[in-house]
């Protein structure tokens, strides 16, 4: 009888971990580039970067943007036209956990 329960609970812990396993959430297209919380994301993005490269770059308009939301994070990934007349590609990550924003990314893209 004691070796029923614990193979069943056994069988009941795979299956629950079989089930919860992490899925894959999609970018989906931001529909306000304008949204003052996005720009202020991409002015963080430029501000983080001027001050790892010591530059001096502004930004002048988001062109793309798509956002991913999983359990844990939010990740932003924005094509931003920049000062220098180039244009980057950044993800930021925003953890809601403590408030906080990682720049992973900001390399150039070809024009959009």
């Amino acid at each position: 009888m004691k070796a029923g329960c614990i193979v069943l609970f056994l069988i009941a812990v795979v299956v629950v971990v079989s089930t919860s396993e992490a899925k894959i959430y999609p970018y989906v297209p931001i529909k306000n580039l304008n949204d003052p919380y996005v720009v202020e994301i991409a002015k963080f993005a430029v501000t983080v970067t001027n001050r790892k490269d010591g530059g001096k770059l502004n930004l002048l308009k988001i062109i793309k943007g798509d956002i991913m939301t999983q359990p844990y994070y939010t990740m932003y990934r924005l094509v931003l036209a920049i000062s220098d007349a180039k244009n980057y590609e950044t993800v930021v990550v925003e953890s809601p956990d403590n408030h906080s924003w990682n720049r992973n990314q900001f390399t150039p893209v070809e024009a959009y």
